[in-house]
C-alpha cells in the first residue's frame, strides 16, 4: 500500500507592511513595502523611494519640454 505524502504550504510575507506616497491622478503615487518592526530599513525604503519618485518626474518634465533624458545621482539631481 503506498504512503500517504503530506505537503505542508507555509507563506511567509517579508514586508507585511505598506505605505503610498502620493495621488496617482496628481502627479502619481509610489507604494513601499517594508516591515514596520525594522524602522532604519523602512526609513531608507520610503527615502530610496522618493529619490526615484523625484528622478521619474524630472525626466518626465525634461521629456515633455523636448528635452533628451540624463542620468540623475543618488541624490535625485541630474549627473554632470
Amino acid at each position: 500500500m503506498p504512503e500517504a505524502v503530506v505537503l505542508v504550504h507555509v507563506s511567509r510575507t517579508e514586508r507585511p507592511d505598506s505605505i503610498e506616497i502620493g495621488t496617482p491622478g496628481k502627479g502619481g503615487a509610489v507604494k513601499v513595502f517594508f516591515d514596520a518592526g525594522d524602522l532604519d530599513e523602512a526609513r531608507r525604503r520610503v527615502a530610496n523611494a522618493l529619490i526615484l519618485c523625484n528622478e521619474a518626474r524630472i525626466t518626465k518634465t525634461r521629456l515633455e519640454s523636448g528635452g533628451a533624458p540624463q542620468a540623475a545621482t543618488a541624490q535625485g539631481g541630474a549627473a554632470p
